[in-house]
């Protein structure tokens, strides 16, 4: 037997509706594809839609010791684990292609350096490591580096729904869900994103682009096959969430550093003088001063709700970036990965 588990946490911010919109159409895709048991973990279920096996967990959960719990309780082999918004993009066919190649010793999951999701045929050592896990990010990496797994990757059209960059970027998308593509267009604070102008820049030939962060081989790769873009890759710290370099504050960052020597103003002048538009992996600035903020003032970041922001660095970090005269798109690791697909896609289907 294979057991789907989707964990939609509550982080109580106005994203959360349209988490649980995709966790919703998610659902519905596991059921089309016949995965004969689906448990759902959530702190409310409020806003489930499908009749499945419900696991209420408290706000405050530890992410393994819950999957690990889980996969006991249902003593199935084969199991695959989602986060709640972390496959909006998912076909039944592509579902189906997943349960083949699980075997003695392979996971499959989007990505090694930062899991969403992943699907593993589970044995002893992969539930010591799966419950030693304090998020899903560092799951594929663990599996592979302390359980032995060969570890297979299927980022095709895979995007985890994480800032809100991440749900302005999938309600331009052509396959985008319905409903969810909705929700979107509903959510007025999602109109200050300037995902619109990002892609206008992107389509026109000879403009210059910047992509900044834990930028990921393959979407820079696919940017450059659908534009005629100059294009400044500036890749740092990728892994740095899998490998626990944020959380033993070893992060280093050379862009850093000279926003430290030039500060914020002066240096999204400079990156104004090269470049048209910027897309930027913000957490790596982040964490190089020890810590993560929490998703309130990250997300307060990327929106440029500056007033939100109670930390001196970020607030004026953030204020620079959105008064800079070209558009600037924050977000997390995805808006340098699945996000850069999605552009991508977005551009070449137009």
């Amino acid at each position: 037997m294979t057991t789907a588990i989707v964990m939609l946490g509550d982080d109580l911010s106005a994203l959360q509706p349209l988490r649980a919109v995709a966790a919703n159409e998610l659902i519905g895709i596991l059921q089309k594809a016949e995965i004969e048991h689906i448990v759902v973990s959530s702190p409310s279920t409020a806003w489930l839609e499908h009749p499945v096996q419900i696991v209420q967990d408290s706000p405050n959960f530890h992410f393994g010791q819950a999957l690990h719990r889980l996969i006991r309780q249902t003593e199935s082999q084969d199991v695959m684990y989602f986060g709640g918004a972390s496959a909006p993009l998912m076909t039944v066919e592509q579902v189906r292609s997943i349960l083949p190649q699980l075997d003695d010793g392979v996971a499959v999951t989007n990505n090694l350096h930062s899991s969403d999701w992943i699907a593993l045929r589970v044995n002893q050592a992969a539930l010591a490591v799966i419950e030693g896990c304090e998020r899903d990010n560092s799951l594929a990496w663990e599996l592979r580096e302390s359980a032995g797994y060969m570890v297979r990757t299927m980022s095709e059209r895979s995007f985890d729904l994480d800032t809100p960059a991440d749900f302005a970027l999938i309600g331009l998308h052509p396959d985008c869900p319905p409903r969810l593509r909705q929700a979107i267009q509903q959510t007025t604070l999602l109109q200050q994103i300037p995902v619109q102008r990002v892609v206008d820049v992107l389509k026109r030939d000879g403009s210059q682009v910047a992509l900044i962060g834990r930028v990921a081989p393959v979407a820079w790769q696919a940017i450059g096959n659908v534009t005629r873009c100059w294009i400044r890759v500036y890749a740092e710290e990728r892994g740095m969430v899998a490998s626990q370099r944020v959380e033993r504050g070893e992060v280093t960052s050379l862009l850093g550093e000279l926003l430290d020597v030039v500060g914020p103003v002066k240096f999204w002048e400079h990156l104004s003088k090269i470049c048209d538009a910027v897309i930027m992996d913000s957490r790596v600035l982040m964490a190089r001063r020890g810590y993560l903020p929490d998703p309130a003032q990250r997300y307060a970041s990327d929106l440029g709700q500056v007033e939100r922001i109670d930390d001196e660095w970020l607030a004026a970090f953030t204020k620079a970036a959105h008064k800079a005269p070209i558009p600037v798109l924050l977000g997390g690791h995805s808006v340098v990965s699945g996000g850069l697909m999605l552009l991508a896609d977005i551009i070449a289907r137009k």
